[in-house]
């Protein structure tokens, strides 16, 4: 049984995202640097509890593409990972 968890939620701005793309298909706006910063806040987490990240189109322009980036860099920020 899980009596605690991190839950952290990447939303984005709806209206600038459709400001410069109507299709929600590639990333639009580069959140890398701040993807980059919350892997190494969430191996910190998870080391205490686990950790469940949501992410919507408006994060970037296209959440798929972003889930790959966040889960890239976790697994990077794992011991012994260059």
């Amino acid at each position: 049984m899980i009596d605690r968890l991190a839950y952290i939620r990447h939303l984005g701005d709806r209206e600038s995202v459709d400001a410069l793309t109507p299709t929600l298909d590639r990333i639009v706006i580069d959140r890398g640097a701040e993807v980059e910063m919350d892997a190494r806040a969430m191996q910190v987490l998870r080391q205490r509890v686990p950790v469940v990240a949501f992410v919507n189109n408006h994060y970037a322009g296209y959440a798929p593409e972003t889930v790959r980036h966040l889960a890239a860099a976790v697994e990077s920020q794992k011991p012994g990972g260059d």
